[in-house]
Formats: C-alpha cells, sequence, structure tokens
C-alpha cells in the first residue's frame, strides 16, 4: 500500500553454480524454478497491480559454461540445443566451466519496457541490437524516481562572443520532449527535442 511502489529482485543464482560445474540437470531444475518464481510475480500482478504501473524485466547479468548443442566449437560452429523429447534431456554440451562473452535473452513487460529499445545501443551482427546489461539499473532508478538519464555520446562547449554554445549527440534519445540544462541544480535552459539522436543549443 505504499503510494511510492516498491522494488523486487529476485534471482536464481544456483544457475550460475550449475553452469560452471556443467551440470545439466541441474542447470534444467534451476531454470524450472526459475520459471515458477517468474509465473508467481505475473500472477502477482494481474491481481494485486497491473502492467500500467509495474514492470517486469526478466534477465541475467552473464553467461556461464558455453552452453551450445552438441558437436559444437572450432572452427566458430554453433549448433542449437537439440529437443530430444519429453523427459528425455536436451543435446547440449558445455564449452567453458567459466563465464562467456554470449548474449543473454531479455524480456520486458509493463510500465517502461517500451523504453528498453532505446537503451539497444549496441549490435550484434547476428541478433541485431541489443542492451548492454549495466544499463539496466539506470532504466530501473529512471522509471523509480521518474528521470530517465540521456546517454551522451558527444558533448562539446564552444566560447562565443557573448554565449556559449553547447552541442551534443545522444545514444538513447527517444520520445524525449525536451532537455533541461542546469547549472549546481538549478534549470537555466530548456531546448526542445529533437527525437533523434542528436541535439545542439
Amino acid at each position: 500500500d505504499d503510494p511510492d511502489g516498491f522494488f523486487l529482485m529476485v534471482e536464481g543464482g544456483a544457475v550460475d553454480w550449475a553452469n560452471h560445474a556443467n551440470q545439466g540437470g541441474r542447470l534444467i531444475e534451476e531454470m524450472n524454478d526459475f520459471i515458477a518464481a517468474v509465473n508467481a510475480v505475473i500472477v502477482w500482478i494481474e491481481t494485486k497491480s497491473n502492467w500500467d504501473e509495474t514492470l517486469l524485466i526478466v534477465t541475467g547479468d552473464h553467461e556461464s559454461g558455453y552452453l551450445w548443442g552438441p558437436n559444437s566449437g572450432y572452427p566458430a560452429v554453433w549448433n542449437p540445443i537439440e529437443d530430444r523429447g519429453l523427459h528425455v534431456m536436451p543435446g547440449m554440451e558445455f564449452y567453458s566451466g567459466g563465464h562467456s562473452n554470449s548474449l543473454i535473452p531479455l524480456f520486458a513487460k509493463g510500465v517502461g519496457s517500451p523504453l528498453l529499445n532505446m537503451w539497444g545501443s549496441r549490435t550484434d551482427p547476428v541478433r541485431g541490437p541489443f542492451v548492454d546489461n549495466t544499463l539496466l539499473a539506470r532504466l530501473i532508478f529512471g522509471c523509480l524516481d521518474g528521470q530517465l538519464a540521456v546517454e551522451l555520446g558527444s558533448f562539446d562547449a564552444v566560447g562565443q562572443p557573448n554565449a556559449v554554445e553547447l552541442r551534443w549527440t545522444t545514444l538513447s534519445e527517444s520520445d524525449v520532449d525536451h532537455f533541461e540544462i542546469s547549472r549546481d541544480g538549478t534549470v537555466i535552459g530548456v531546448v526542445d527535442a529533437v527525437n533523434r539522436a542528436s541535439g545542439n543549443g
């Protein structure tokens, strides 16, 4: 009943241990438990809240174990995991006992979820735009306090005879009404946004 709402983070941490140990069965058990936790959150949202005031994000912070389908590996052969039917272990192999740089899924639903599209500022040649997971905290806190930071690509201040010209590009501008220019916490200027990744004032 808190008018400010609340923040809940649920971690399925043992899946990381299972992947480090290359234990496929344990991985599946942990993912089943995690899916049950996500489903419980969805039920709560749909019975105690609603999607217009709640944001659900499901993702991870990294991949572990370099998990792929059988006969993957050198030279750059990455086969999909094989579905071998109900009650049968899928065809999968671990290619590492550590973390990898493999992209991981990110799912979001609810208020603020469209903002993730504007944060997909990096591109994978196979999967397309993706969100750097270090930006997720900025997005979450921005949704909580109503102030989303815009990621600057470049910024320059050029002295003029009677003014200072500000030039910038952004990496994440989308549906922004305006930019506020502040000095020591006081807004001293407002510039209309152009809703593309650049602006000047």
